[in-house]
Protein backbone atom coordinates (compact mmCIF):
# COMPACT_ATOMS: atom_id res chain seq x y z
CA UNK A 1 0.00 0.00 0.00
CA UNK A 2 1.17 3.49 -0.82
CA UNK A 3 -0.05 6.50 1.12
CA UNK A 4 0.69 10.19 0.88
CA UNK A 5 0.79 12.68 3.73
CA UNK A 6 0.96 16.43 4.27
CA UNK A 7 2.50 18.75 6.83
CA UNK A 8 4.64 16.96 9.40
CA UNK A 9 2.90 13.59 9.09
CA UNK A 10 5.10 10.72 7.96
CA UNK A 11 4.84 9.75 4.29
CA UNK A 12 4.73 6.00 3.69
CA UNK A 13 6.23 4.56 0.51
CA UNK A 14 5.97 0.89 -0.47
CA UNK A 15 7.74 -0.37 -3.57
CA UNK A 16 9.48 -3.40 -5.03
CA UNK A 17 13.17 -4.20 -5.06
CA UNK A 18 14.70 -3.05 -8.35
CA UNK A 19 12.35 -0.04 -8.70
CA UNK A 20 13.27 3.59 -7.99
CA UNK A 21 11.69 6.44 -6.05
CA UNK A 22 11.93 10.23 -5.96
CA UNK A 23 11.20 11.83 -2.58
CA UNK A 24 9.81 15.33 -3.15
CA UNK A 25 9.85 18.52 -1.13
CA UNK A 26 6.63 20.51 -0.68
CA UNK A 27 8.07 23.77 0.62
CA UNK A 28 9.26 26.96 -1.02
CA UNK A 29 13.02 27.20 -0.78
CA UNK A 30 15.41 30.11 -1.13
CA UNK A 31 18.89 29.96 -2.70
CA UNK A 32 20.49 30.27 0.72
CA UNK A 33 18.57 27.40 2.30
CA UNK A 34 20.67 24.45 3.38
CA UNK A 35 18.83 21.24 2.37
CA UNK A 36 19.86 17.96 4.03
CA UNK A 37 18.65 14.40 3.47
CA UNK A 38 19.22 11.78 6.15
CA UNK A 39 18.91 8.00 5.98
CA UNK A 40 18.00 6.99 9.53
CA UNK A 41 20.50 9.19 11.43
CA UNK A 42 23.16 9.52 8.75
CA UNK A 43 23.52 12.43 6.33
CA UNK A 44 23.50 11.03 2.80
CA UNK A 45 22.99 14.10 0.59
CA UNK A 46 22.80 17.88 0.87
CA UNK A 47 22.61 21.11 -1.09
CA UNK A 48 24.47 24.07 0.33
CA UNK A 49 24.82 27.35 -1.56
CA UNK A 50 23.15 25.64 -4.54
CA UNK A 51 25.87 22.98 -4.76
CA UNK A 52 24.49 19.40 -4.55
CA UNK A 53 26.64 16.83 -2.78
CA UNK A 54 26.15 13.11 -2.18
CA UNK A 55 27.91 11.52 0.78
CA UNK A 56 30.37 8.84 -0.35
CA UNK A 57 31.36 7.64 3.12
CA UNK A 58 32.35 3.97 2.95
CA UNK A 59 30.19 3.13 5.97
CA UNK A 60 27.07 3.10 3.81
CA UNK A 61 28.50 3.43 0.28
CA UNK A 62 27.77 -0.22 -0.53
CA UNK A 63 24.08 0.37 0.17
CA UNK A 64 23.77 3.45 -2.02
CA UNK A 65 26.54 2.97 -4.59
CA UNK A 66 25.45 4.65 -7.87
CA UNK A 67 21.87 4.89 -6.56
CA UNK A 68 21.54 8.46 -5.24
CA UNK A 69 20.81 11.61 -7.18
CA UNK A 70 19.98 15.01 -5.69
CA UNK A 71 18.06 17.36 -7.98
CA UNK A 72 19.55 20.85 -7.86
CA UNK A 73 16.35 22.65 -8.81
CA UNK A 74 13.65 20.69 -6.95
CA UNK A 75 15.93 19.47 -4.11
CA UNK A 76 14.23 16.06 -4.40
CA UNK A 77 16.18 12.89 -3.64
CA UNK A 78 16.05 10.04 -6.17
CA UNK A 79 17.08 6.49 -5.29
CA UNK A 80 17.38 4.17 -8.30
CA UNK A 81 17.53 0.36 -8.50
CA UNK A 82 16.56 0.19 -4.86
CA UNK A 83 17.36 -2.80 -2.60
CA UNK A 84 15.97 -4.06 0.69
CA UNK A 85 19.00 -2.54 2.43
CA UNK A 86 17.55 0.87 1.50
CA UNK A 87 14.42 0.30 3.65
CA UNK A 88 14.05 2.78 6.49
CA UNK A 89 13.30 6.40 7.37
CA UNK A 90 14.46 9.24 5.12
CA UNK A 91 14.30 12.67 6.74
CA UNK A 92 14.40 16.02 4.98
CA UNK A 93 15.77 18.90 7.07
CA UNK A 94 16.03 22.50 5.92
CA UNK A 95 18.03 25.32 7.54
CA UNK A 96 17.94 28.98 6.59
CA UNK A 97 20.99 31.21 6.22
CA UNK A 98 21.08 31.69 9.97
CA UNK A 99 21.49 27.92 10.46
CA UNK A 100 18.06 27.71 12.07
CA UNK A 101 15.60 24.87 11.42
CA UNK A 102 12.75 27.16 10.45
CA UNK A 103 10.81 24.35 8.73
CA UNK A 104 9.64 21.13 10.40
CA UNK A 105 11.45 17.94 9.33
CA UNK A 106 9.67 15.70 6.84
CA UNK A 107 9.95 11.93 7.23
CA UNK A 108 9.48 9.35 4.46
CA UNK A 109 9.05 5.78 5.68
CA UNK A 110 10.27 3.60 2.80
CA UNK A 111 9.53 -0.15 2.72
CA UNK A 112 11.06 -2.35 0.02
CA UNK A 113 9.42 -5.65 -0.95
CA UNK A 114 12.01 -8.32 -1.69
CA UNK A 115 12.48 -9.68 -5.22
CA UNK A 116 15.16 -12.11 -6.34
CA UNK A 117 17.51 -11.18 -9.22
CA UNK A 118 15.62 -13.66 -11.43
CA UNK A 119 12.27 -12.04 -10.54
CA UNK A 120 13.67 -8.57 -11.24
CA UNK A 121 15.06 -9.71 -14.59
CA UNK A 122 11.75 -11.28 -15.60
CA UNK A 123 9.83 -8.17 -14.52
CA UNK A 124 12.06 -5.70 -16.38
CA UNK A 125 13.19 -7.56 -19.50
CA UNK A 126 10.60 -8.36 -22.15
CA UNK A 127 11.14 -10.13 -25.47
CA UNK A 128 8.37 -10.62 -28.03
CA UNK A 129 8.01 -11.47 -31.71
CA UNK A 130 6.94 -8.69 -34.06
CA UNK A 131 3.16 -8.58 -34.32
CA UNK A 132 2.60 -10.06 -30.85
CA UNK A 133 0.97 -8.05 -28.03
CA UNK A 134 3.02 -6.58 -25.19
CA UNK A 135 1.98 -5.50 -21.69
CA UNK A 136 4.27 -3.61 -19.30
CA UNK A 137 2.78 -4.10 -15.86
CA UNK A 138 2.69 -1.36 -13.21
CA UNK A 139 -0.43 -2.57 -11.39
CA UNK A 140 1.38 -3.34 -8.11
CA UNK A 141 2.58 0.26 -7.77
CA UNK A 142 -0.59 1.96 -9.02
CA UNK A 143 -3.80 -0.10 -8.93
CA UNK A 144 -6.01 0.89 -6.01
CA UNK A 145 -3.28 2.92 -4.34
CA UNK A 146 -4.36 5.89 -2.27
CA UNK A 147 -3.07 9.22 -3.51
CA UNK A 148 -1.89 8.12 -6.97
CA UNK A 149 -2.57 11.13 -9.16
CA UNK A 150 -1.44 9.99 -12.58
CA UNK A 151 0.88 7.77 -14.60
CA UNK A 152 3.46 9.07 -17.06
CA UNK A 153 5.33 6.89 -19.56
CA UNK A 154 8.68 7.53 -21.28
CA UNK A 155 10.22 5.77 -24.30
CA UNK A 156 14.02 5.92 -24.64
CA UNK A 157 14.07 8.93 -22.30
CA UNK A 158 11.43 10.96 -24.13
CA UNK A 159 7.92 11.60 -22.73
CA UNK A 160 5.21 9.72 -24.56
CA UNK A 161 2.76 12.50 -25.48
CA UNK A 162 -0.14 12.17 -25.69
CA UNK A 163 -0.02 9.49 -23.04
CA UNK A 164 0.94 7.21 -24.60
CA UNK A 165 2.36 8.38 -27.92
CA UNK A 166 1.50 6.11 -30.84
CA UNK A 167 4.47 3.77 -31.21
CA UNK A 168 2.53 0.65 -32.17
CA UNK A 169 -0.79 -0.02 -33.83
CA UNK A 170 -2.99 0.36 -30.75
CA UNK A 171 -0.96 1.42 -27.66
CA UNK A 172 -2.88 2.47 -24.58
CA UNK A 173 -2.57 2.88 -20.82
CA UNK A 174 -4.92 0.70 -18.79
CA UNK A 175 -6.85 3.11 -16.59
CA UNK A 176 -7.18 0.63 -13.73
CA UNK A 177 -3.55 -0.55 -13.54
CA UNK A 178 -1.51 2.14 -15.28
CA UNK A 179 0.06 -0.59 -17.43
CA UNK A 180 1.15 0.14 -21.00
CA UNK A 181 -0.33 -2.16 -23.65
CA UNK A 182 0.78 -2.43 -27.29
CA UNK A 183 -1.45 -4.80 -29.22
CA UNK A 184 0.69 -5.14 -32.36
CA UNK A 185 4.40 -4.67 -31.75
CA UNK A 186 6.99 -3.51 -34.28
CA UNK A 187 10.77 -3.72 -34.41
CA UNK A 188 10.86 0.04 -33.73
CA UNK A 189 9.13 -0.58 -30.37
CA UNK A 190 12.40 -2.06 -29.03
CA UNK A 191 14.04 0.08 -26.35
CA UNK A 192 13.78 1.34 -22.77
CA UNK A 193 10.42 2.19 -21.24
CA UNK A 194 9.97 4.03 -17.97
CA UNK A 195 6.79 4.52 -15.98
CA UNK A 196 6.43 7.24 -13.33
CA UNK A 197 3.56 6.72 -10.90
CA UNK A 198 3.13 10.20 -9.48
CA UNK A 199 1.88 10.86 -5.95
CA UNK A 200 1.66 14.06 -3.98
CA UNK A 201 5.03 13.70 -2.22
CA UNK A 202 6.89 11.03 -4.17
CA UNK A 203 7.21 9.33 -7.55
CA UNK A 204 7.70 5.58 -8.02
CA UNK A 205 9.87 4.75 -11.03
CA UNK A 206 10.02 1.44 -12.94
CA UNK A 207 12.01 0.67 -16.08
CA UNK A 208 11.48 -2.01 -18.72
CA UNK A 209 13.82 -3.17 -21.48
CA UNK A 210 11.96 -4.44 -24.54
CA UNK A 211 13.28 -6.44 -27.50
CA UNK A 212 11.03 -7.06 -30.51
CA UNK A 213 12.36 -9.78 -32.82
CA UNK A 214 11.49 -10.29 -36.50
CA UNK A 215 7.93 -11.44 -37.20
CA UNK A 216 7.05 -15.13 -37.41
CA UNK A 217 5.26 -14.46 -40.71
CA UNK A 218 8.46 -13.03 -42.18
CA UNK A 219 10.40 -16.04 -40.95
CA UNK A 220 7.79 -18.34 -42.51
CA UNK A 221 8.05 -16.39 -45.78
CA UNK A 222 11.83 -16.76 -45.80
CA UNK A 223 11.49 -20.48 -45.15
CA UNK A 224 8.95 -20.78 -47.99
CA UNK A 225 11.30 -18.98 -50.39
CA UNK A 226 14.19 -21.24 -49.44
CA UNK A 227 11.99 -24.31 -49.81
CA UNK A 228 10.73 -23.13 -53.22
CA UNK A 229 14.29 -22.48 -54.39
CA UNK A 230 15.28 -25.96 -53.26
CA UNK A 231 12.40 -27.54 -55.14
CA UNK A 232 13.26 -25.60 -58.33
CA UNK A 233 16.88 -26.69 -58.09
CA UNK A 234 15.71 -30.29 -57.72
CA UNK A 235 13.53 -29.94 -60.81
CA UNK A 236 16.44 -28.57 -62.84
CA UNK A 237 18.73 -31.41 -61.75
CA UNK A 238 16.06 -34.00 -62.49
CA UNK A 239 15.50 -32.49 -65.95
CA UNK A 240 19.22 -32.77 -66.68
CA UNK A 241 19.21 -36.45 -65.73
CA UNK A 242 16.24 -37.16 -68.02
CA UNK A 243 17.94 -35.44 -70.97
CA UNK A 244 21.12 -37.46 -70.41
CA UNK A 245 19.16 -40.72 -70.24
CA UNK A 246 17.35 -39.90 -73.48
CA UNK A 247 20.67 -39.27 -75.21
CA UNK A 248 21.91 -42.68 -74.09
CA UNK A 249 18.79 -44.41 -75.49
CA UNK A 250 19.24 -43.27 -79.12
CA UNK A 251 20.25 -46.92 -80.13
CA UNK A 252 17.99 -49.28 -78.15
CA UNK A 253 19.74 -52.43 -79.39
CA UNK A 254 23.12 -51.15 -78.29
CA UNK A 255 21.60 -50.22 -74.92
CA UNK A 256 20.26 -53.78 -74.46
CA UNK A 257 23.36 -55.65 -75.84
CA UNK A 258 26.47 -53.53 -76.04
CA UNK A 259 28.44 -56.45 -77.65
CA UNK A 260 25.97 -56.93 -80.52
CA UNK A 261 28.02 -55.01 -83.09
CA UNK A 262 31.18 -56.92 -82.21
CA UNK A 263 29.39 -60.29 -82.54
CA UNK A 264 28.03 -59.33 -85.95
CA UNK A 265 31.52 -58.50 -87.20
CA UNK A 266 32.90 -61.88 -86.07
CA UNK A 267 30.14 -63.85 -87.85
CA UNK A 268 30.73 -61.94 -91.06
CA UNK A 269 34.44 -62.73 -90.88
CA UNK A 270 33.70 -66.47 -90.48
CA UNK A 271 31.52 -66.44 -93.57
CA UNK A 272 34.32 -64.81 -95.54
CA UNK A 273 36.82 -67.35 -94.20
CA UNK A 274 38.64 -64.85 -92.12
CA UNK A 275 39.89 -65.68 -88.62
CA UNK A 276 41.03 -63.28 -86.00
CA UNK A 277 42.64 -66.03 -83.95
CA UNK A 278 44.74 -67.89 -86.65
CA UNK A 279 47.60 -66.58 -88.72
CA UNK A 280 48.24 -68.11 -92.23
CA UNK A 281 51.84 -69.22 -92.77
Amino acid sequence: MVTGGAGTADITVDLKEGDGVSLLTDVTLTPVDHVMWYFKTQLIAQIFENVPEVNTDESFHETFRDKLKLEEQSKSLTISNISTACSGDYTLRIMNDDKVNDKPPQVFVVTIRSASPAEQHEMKNKSVTEGDPLSLDSSDIYQGKIGAERVKWFFNGSPMEPEPQEIGDVPLVDSSSGSLIISNTRISDSGEYEVNVIYNRFIIIRRFYVTVDGSSSAQSSDYYLLLTAGVLCGVVVAAGIVVKMKRKKRNPEEQKNPDASVTGTLLQDQVNGTSHNNTTV
